[in-house]
């Protein structure tokens, strides 16, 4: 906790230097004939490069602060999930026929995944759009959310998650095909 308050302290800091030139320019304009051009003017201005160089310096700081946690994370997540975990209900399972259920009897078997991959795209682009916006919006960094922060918070997610997913595995064994 008081590594997470020095480190705001660090780059709200560092923000407030940013903010000491004035405020961010706009790129929304009253009228509403070329927002779209105005926007890209705006993204193609050199103080933008230059604050969102400084949120990504801020981001690589806060990345390097929270290595100690985030690798047994990534570990438990690599290994134990991948490896152990899955070797493990491997090992408990047994081969029989399978379990006789209303779904697989009433819904036909969809050898199509198109569908799939679709919703796996679009699932990975926006989690990866939303987890990068704080480094492209001073907005976020002025408001304390950063993107090794969310990053963080998704990691443990998914630490949490495999756990209870191990578990129920072990202790749920059910015979079907493997």
């Amino acid at each position: 906790m008081a590594r997470d308050i020095e480190l705001q302290s660090l780059v709200l800091n560092a923000d407030s230097n940013s903010e000491d030139q004035g405020e961010e320019p706009r790129a929304v304009s009253n009228d509403n004939e070329n927002d779209l051009s105005k926007a890209l003017e705006f993204i193609l201005t050199p103080e933008y490069w230059e604050r969102l160089w400084k949120r990504a310096l801020y981001e690589g700081a806060l990345l390097v602060a929270s290595l100690p946690h985030l690798v047994p994370k990534i570990f438990l997540l690599k290994w134990g999930a991948m490896v152990l975990f899955r070797n493990l209900a491997y090992i408990r399972h047994e081969q029989r026929p399978r379990l006789r259920d209303l779904g697989f009897d009433l819904i036909p078997e969809n050898t199509d995944d198109t569908l799939s991959e679709i919703f796996l795209f679009v699932n990975t682009y926006l989690t990866l759009a939303l987890v990068f916006m704080p480094i492209l919006t001073s907005y976020a960094h002025n408001h304390g959310m950063f993107t090794v922060n969310i990053f963080n918070k998704i990691i443990n997610l998914l630490c949490v998650g495999h756990i209870l997913r191990f578990f129920t595995f072990i202790s749920t064994s059910l015979p079907g095909p493997a």
